[in-house]
């Protein structure tokens, strides 16, 4: 049990510690335990171009051309996907990249030997957290989730055309013409 004089200095530490105070303060502590942004509250995070992610999503709109509410939401499900494979690509090239150069430092004599620093790079990804293969698995599966948006997008549109068709034979059949 504690004594009264290690309970009034744990008040008095306490008070030093009501941690950040200014909105800079505040916005950096909002992001100590943001890793790599695949979760973020904000789409964009701040290292991130704002301006591009505006760009990027107008050019993938203007592309598909959403027609109604359904396919505007595939469409910025494709949207959301290839921006975090984007960002997740980057980690991973990044990661790779701090991991040759520190198998380079740590064995200096296999730096012209291509297949033995990869070897080594490959050893450090595999024993640090997260694993590479964990993130290049979720790139994946960000790739699939575009692609079957992609694919859910053209089976709309193929049914609505079907429906479009049918809908205009329909009117041509005189049993389906209106009265004049």
């Amino acid at each position: 049990m504690a004594t009264d004089k290690q309970i009034a200095a744990n008040r008095r530490n306490a008070q030093k510690s009501t941690g950040p105070r200014t909105a800079a303060g505040k916005f950096r502590s909002s992001l100590n335990a943001l890793r790599h942004g695949l979760y973020a509250r904000r789409f964009v995070i701040f290292t991130e171009d704002e301006s591009a992610f505006r760009q990027f999503s107008r050019e993938m709109v203007d592309l598909n051309q959403p027609a109604n509410a359904n396919e505007l939401e595939l469409v910025e499900t494709m949207i959301h996907a290839a921006w975090r494979r984007r960002r997740l690509s980057e980690i991973i090239q990044a990661r790779i990249n701090e991991a040759v150069h520190q198998a380079i430092a740590q064995h200096p004599d296999s730096a012209t030997d291509g297949v033995r620093l990869t070897q080594l790079a490959s050893a450090h990804l595999e024993a640090s957290s997260p694993s590479l293969l964990r993130q290049e698995a979720h790139e994946f599966r960000l790739a699939a989730i575009f692609e079957r948006s992609l694919s859910r997008l053209h089976s709309l549109r193929r049914a609505e055309a079907r429906e479009k068709l049918r809908f205009e034979a329909n009117l041509a059949n005189p049993l389906f013409a209106p009265n004049p």
